[in-house]
Order: structure tokens, then sequence, then C-alpha cells
């Protein structure tokens, strides 16, 4: 990572008024000033080899009509680490909805992350990450959990990821029910 930003104060008191058109940090708002459409939508909306590590977020984020949605990160690009981080919000996207991050690809490693928020959506929905894409370098989940209810009305519902595509899933648990119509299970819907 080249970038280092703090957290110092809570941010509880932010709100956005327009879902989907929202990122806290990167692309949010342009020079003048103007809400711009993201990624994805999360506390980052999207994020580019950078380091996310012990954060907690808590309340909800309703984007039912959107895709790339995570309570840490909606969309997670080229070379990422998240690890010791916790949902405890209620998340509602349509595809690529996870607890965690909604859509990691190309070298993305999640670890020791945890998702007690009921998770929602309709294709690709997981309790750590909706769809895990496949990229040139090494990508995997370690060492998380769910324990948040994972509700998908379609399928590739997962405890774990809905859709995984990386290279490996290691000692990773579910503790919840998982709710989707075709590919589901408790660790992934879909894994390869």
């Amino acid at each position: 990572p080249t970038k280092v930003a703090e957290l110092t104060n809570d941010l509880s008191s932010l709100r956005c008024s327009t879902p989907g058109y929202y990122a806290l940090f990167y692309s949010a708002v342009d020079k003048n000033g103007e809400l711009q459409k993201c990624m994805g939508i999360g506390l980052f909306g999207m994020c580019e080899n950078v380091t996310i590590e012990n954060l907690i977020v808590e309340g909800s984020i309703n984007a039912k009509t959107y895709n790339n949605v995570g309570g840490i990160c909606g969309y997670a690009n080229d070379n990422n680490v998240i690890t010791n981080c916790i949902n405890n919000a209620t998340i509602t996207g349509y595809m690529n909805v996870g607890g965690i991050c909604g859509k990691p690809y190309d070298a993305a490693d999640i670890s020791k992350c945890i998702n007690k928020g009921t998770i929602n959506g309709y294709s690709n929905v997981g309790g750590i990450c909706g769809y895990y894409v496949d990229g040139p370098f090494s990508q995997s989940i370690k060492n998380c959990w769910n324990t948040g209810k994972i509700d998908g009305t379609s399928g590739y519902v997962g405890g774990i990821c809905g859709n995984f595509c990386g290279d490996s899933i290691e000692y990773c648990d579910n503790k919840a029910t998982i709710k989707g119509q075709g590919y589901t299970g408790g660790i992934c819907g879909s894994f390869g």
C-alpha cells in the first residue's frame, strides 16, 4: 500500500441520502463537490492496492437494486488486504453482496474477519464476500467466520462466499442459517 489513512473519530454521524452513488472514500465526490456513482457501495466503495484492518461497521446499508455491496468494501480491485474487520450491519444489495466485501477481484486476501450482520441479495451473496473473482495473483479467505443470517433469493449463496473463484478458503466457519434457491452451501455456494 502506498497511502495510509488513520481513522481518529467515530463516523456514526455520517449520512448518505443517495445509496448507490456513495462511498465514504474513493471517487465519491468530484472536483465540483457532486456525488458520483462508484464501482461499489460500502464504507469504502472501491479499493485498489490498500490494506484495511481493525474496523467495525454497524448500522445498515440498503442498496437493494445495486451490485457490489459490502460492509467494509463494495469492490476491491488489485492487491488488497482486508484483515481483522467485523461487520455488524444489515447489508442489502442485488448481486455481489457480502458482509465484508461485495466483490473482491485480482489478488485480494481476506483474513480474520467476522460477519455478524444479516446479508440479503438476489445472487452471489455471502457472509464474508459475495463474488470472489479470480485474477493472476494469489487470492484467499482465511480464518473468517459468519454468524449472521444469509438470504439470497436466487443462487450462489454461502456462509463465507456465495461464488468463489479464488485460490483457497482455509480455516473458515459458518454458524448461521443460509437460504438460497440453487448453488447454496454453508461455506460456499459455488467453488471454482
